[in-house]
């Protein structure tokens, strides 16, 4: 009996490799034109220009901004922006909005403990991202 030592890849090996390959230069190709990548916000990576910006954008704003020097004013952000702070999620973004509607504002940033769901700990979290000017 003679025995065949065994050289080189086997051809269902040989598939496997391939059919990785593959997969992995369509994830790169998707990842390039953004399909995968995402930014920080959810929105998907884009090497487009910006548009210009419209007439409307050039009016002088209505209200407070919602975000001043990289924090979110509790008192003016709708439910999306309060949303990216950690650990508030849609329902208690909404209770927020109440309260404020309720109580005329936030005089200070720990108001925001009054608030049902948002704990000592919670505040310790977000402090320093929200503002109430």
């Amino acid at each position: 009996m003679v025995f065949k030592m065994r050289t080189g890849i086997s051809h269902v090996r040989k598939r496997l490799i391939k059919r990785w390959a593959l997969f992995f230069c369509v994830f790169i190709t998707a990842a390039a034109a953004g399909g995968i990548i995402e930014r920080f916000k959810g929105e998907p990576f884009t090497t487009e220009p910006m548009p210009a910006p419209s007439a409307a954008a050039d009016a002088a704003p209505t209200e407070e901004p919602q975000v001043l020097n990289d924090k979110i004013n509790i008192n003016t952000a709708d439910a999306e922006l309060l949303c990216m702070l950690d650990g508030i999620g849609e329902a208690t973004a909404e209770k927020i909005i109440e309260y404020r509607e309720q109580n005329g504002g936030f005089g200070v940033i720990e108001d925001i403990m009054n608030i049902s769901g948002i704990s000592r700990s919670k505040f310790e979290r977000i402090k320093n991202v929200i503002c109430t000017e």
